[in-house]
């Protein structure tokens, strides 16, 4: 199960949101879609977008598990583009909601790069807090080592 609000969906499935619109590369929604199916957590896909059925709106995404963003563009292309959506997706995530960025979609939901090659791109702000440290060790993690030479 996924973290997120409560959803009352049909024969239990998760909905996972996956935008698909003029802040990506065509071809890639689609393909974060398909890689979502084939998830093992039994997602139910659908696409919000400006000229999707669905669109990024606060009530659509309330009834969803997990929200993508696909990769593809030009960063400050894809910032005009998404920056109505910021207050929903920001509201999203601060209710639980799961937000996966791929490429682009991983930049807008941080913050931009000191290099300053981002110069008047106002991210998302998902991510805004350091880390907080090393993780402790959980009964059942793995013990990962190199192969030997």
């Amino acid at each position: 199960m996924l973290p997120g609000p409560d959803t009352n969906r049909p024969g239990g499935r998760d909905l996972a949101l996956v935008y698909r619109g003029p802040a990506s590369t065509p071809g890639c929604a689609e393909a974060v879609a398909a890689a979502l199916q084939r998830s093992r957590w039994g997602l139910e896909v659908r696409f919000v977008g400006p000229r999707e059925a669905l669109s990024l709106e606060p009530d659509v995404l309330a009834g969803a598990r997990l929200y993508a963003q696909p990769g593809g563009g030009e960063l400050r292309r894809a910032h005009r583009k998404m920056k109505r959506s910021g207050d929903a997706i920001r509201e999203f995530v601060r209710s639980g909601g799961g937000y996966l960025g791929f490429c682009l979609g991983g930049y807008l939901a941080g913050r931009p790069p000191a290099s300053g090659s981002s110069r008047g791109h106002r991210p998302l702000h998902l991510l805004t807090r350091r880390p907080a440290g090393p993780r402790r060790r959980q009964p059942g993690d793995a013990d990962l080592e190199r192969p030997p030479p």
